[in-house]
């Protein structure tokens, strides 16, 4: 199901992860998938940690992006709905 903006994100258990700074890996149980995320999708995984809402995730986008809020809004719920499809997120 597609994420709201009441939706409240979390990260998932399924995949473990190695936060190099300025990008996080993620890896399958396998080790032979990988996912990268770097800048505003990076930003955007660290803020899903089950409290707060879309609609809180796309008001700190529009703070710190200067964004419009509609564009930061449907950044933050494309992503999210990407990132849960991967497996890197879930819905709390």
């Amino acid at each position: 199901m597609p994420a709201t903006d009441a939706s409240r994100p979390r990260p998932s258990n399924s995949l473990s992860h190695r936060d190099l700074v300025d990008e996080l890996l993620f890896y399958d149980a396998s080790g032979e998938t990988v996912h990268v995320l770097n800048g505003p999708a990076r930003d955007i995984y660290l803020l899903c940690d089950g409290t707060r809402s879309i609609g809180d995730i796309a008001a700190w986008m529009f703070d710190h992006y200067e964004v419009d809020r509609e564009i930061a809004a449907a950044d933050a719920r494309r992503m999210v709905d990407e990132l849960v499809a991967l497996g890197v997120l879930e819905e709390a």
